[in-house]
């Protein structure tokens, strides 16, 4: 029992990921780190929460405690993100984290004193992975060069404005219509993103300039 008195109590659980964060609550900084299981709390009502991790930025809000109920919180906290300095030969080489695409862009948010291995994956390439370990708010900068096939042909993809575009199942991140991608020639599988809708077709792409139109 935290608090001592005769109000109405309710009872408190707080788990954090990960554990170790302070728990101010009311302003009053309760003993222990998180997990906190089954703590009173005087009186019922609202109560304000400060959560405090070493790598963590802070996290407030309000609960609402009542009369011999228990209250579980559960909170994912935020670590601070650093960013790596990438270089990628092809420069629009897609980042991947398992399923989600990260970008394109010649650098990368990560979250701080962590490591993670990611894919680099660009249509016509062999897929290579990448891994960053980032220090504080420090982490190397890391260059990869895909093995490629030779691009030799330059598409214009004639769609709807403003569509997402995959080549192959890869993201590529560029909205189409677009002029002058590279791939290498022969059978691809397209995709276009509209509102959620999907539209694949195969295409033979043959080398020089082309423009490709999804099959309705």
């Amino acid at each position: 029992v935290i608090f001592s008195g005769t109000a109405a109590k309710g009872t408190l659980r707080i788990i954090t990921n990960p554990p170790g964060a302070t728990v101010t609550l009311d302003g009053r900084r309760l003993p222990g780190v998180t997990p906190i299981l089954d703590m009173e709390v005087p009186p019922v009502g609202q109560h304000d929460v400060l959560l405090k991790h070493p790598d963590s930025l802070e996290s407030k809000f309000s609960v609402a405690v009542e009369e011999g109920k228990p209250f579980e919180i559960k909170r994912d906290l935020v670590f601070p993100a650093t960013r790596v300095t990438l270089e990628l030969e092809p420069a629009d080489a897609a980042i991947m984290e398992g399923k989600e695409y990260r970008g394109n862009k010649p650098s990368l948010k990560v979250k701080k004193d962590t490591r993670a291995v990611y894919k680099v994956m660009r249509p016509g390439c062999d897929t290579a992975e990448l891994e960053i370990a980032s220090k504080g708010e420090y982490a190397r900068a890391q260059k990869v060069a895909l093995k490629c096939a030779a691009f030799d042909a330059e598409l214009s993809i004639n769609t709807p404005p403003g569509a997402g575009f995959s080549v192959d199942g890869i993201e590529t991140g560029l909205s189409v219509p677009l002029e002058g991608y590279k791939l290498p020639s022969g059978n691809h599988r397209f995709a276009v993103t509209t509102k959620g809708k999907v539209q694949e077709w195969v295409d033979r792409v043959v080398p020089g300039p082309q423009t490709i139109t999804p099959v309705k």
